[in-house]
């Protein structure tokens, strides 16, 4: 793996080594499927949107769980287990992905006079492995809307400390090495910002127990249908304790922890 690589994969393996990220539009990376890929997330988008109006929160995320209501959006969740994105995964990590998923993610500015959202994905973090195994994660964010510098620019902490905002028209992409290297989304000072977001891990041994929070193997096994033995394997990575009452997700309000989503993974 390497030496067939395609110019594209060069220029992002590359890039994300010697910068720790890319930058560049959503054909370079899907193709003619990006036609679709972007009509799917803006369907699905619409009723966020009508939410987030009504809504006192500035975030709201479209998790697995509502990408996988409809056959017709595998595409979004498969658009980060695409070959060409695998091999590229591989060869930056120097071990095999595992896919954490995809979600959409819809931000607004505070509303005037009232203090911006400075929490969490909005200050400077590094993106952890699961079970602090010490390897890379890495991260793919595709704009859905045009975002400047007032609208939450994905932003980039160069080496020595400098921040690089990275702002872009709707289907730039950015693919980044956000294990290794600090960044956060900017709070939004108006507009609104939406995003795709795709994780990769590593396949790699985990501790006993591991906090997870995305999706069941269920889910996962619904999402991949039509893709290779290789694509199933890194996408369904986590082997976890059978819920209680599948296929409910348990989910306590306000925080990432989903009661029966641990993870006891031996090799």
């Amino acid at each position: 793996m390497g030496s067939s690589n395609t110019p594209i994969q060069t220029e992002v393996i590359q890039s994300i080594k010697e910068h720790g990220y890319w930058v560049g539009n959503v054909s370079q990376l899907w193709g003619t499927k990006s036609i679709k890929l972007l009509e799917r997330c803006d369907i699905l988008l619409k009723p966020l949107k009508e939410e987030l109006k009504k809504s006192r929160l500035n975030n709201l995320v479209g998790n697995a769980g509502l990408i996988s209501r409809e056959n017709e959006n595998r595409i979004i969740y498969q658009a980060g287990l695409e070959q060409s994105i695998l091999e590229i995964a591989h060869q930056i990590l120097g071990i095999e992905p595992g896919y954490d998923g995809a979600e959409l993610r819809i931000s607004k500015a505070a509303p005037e006079g009232e203090k911006r959202d400075n929490s969490g994905t909005k200050t400077r973090h590094f993106d952890i492995e699961e079970g602090g195994q010490g390897h890379s994660t890495l991260k793919i964010i595709v704009y859905l809307n045009d975002v400047g510098i007032n609208n939450g620019p994905f932003t980039f902490i160069n080496e020595d400390g400098s921040e690089k905002p990275i702002t872009g028209e709707k289907e730039t992409v950015i693919f980044a090495n956000t294990g290794k290297y600090e960044h956060y989304g900017a709070p939004l000072i108006n507009g609104i910002r939406e995003t795709l977001q795709l994780s990769i891990h590593t396949n790699s041994p985990y501790a006993e127990f591991c906090v997870i929070y995305l999706h069941s193997l269920r889910l996962v096994r619904r999402m991949t249908i039509g893709l290779t033995d290789y694509q199933k394997r890194v996408a369904s990575w986590r082997r976890r304790f059978p819920y209680l009452f599948i296929p409910v997700m348990y989910h306590i309000p306000f925080t990432n922890f989903r009661p029966g989503s641990w993870t006891n993974r031996k090799r």
